[in-house]
């Protein structure tokens, strides 16, 4: 599970943003495994592959989860 939610998470992109909206949300995430860090940054907009990383890490920590971790609600 580690590994593959790692494959995932290094597959994004650093940075996504809705340039159209000043202020808002914002979620950062790193994580470093088998020696390689990678930080994702998601401001303004939803990212189907980020949520789906944060929800499983959620769940793996038996964190109740919210609707939309990058959105923040």
């Amino acid at each position: 599970m580690q590994e593959l939610l790692a494959a995932v998470f290094f597959d994004l992109n650093e940075h996504y943003n809705n340039p159209r909206i000043m202020g808002g949300f914002s979620t950062y995430m790193s994580v470093t495994a088998s020696g390689k860090s990678h930080g994702v940054s998601v401001s303004n907009t939803s990212v189907k592959r980020f949520d789906s990383v944060l929800k499983t890490l959620y769940k793996e920590a038996g964190i109740q989860t919210i609707t939309n971790p990058s959105r923040g609600n």
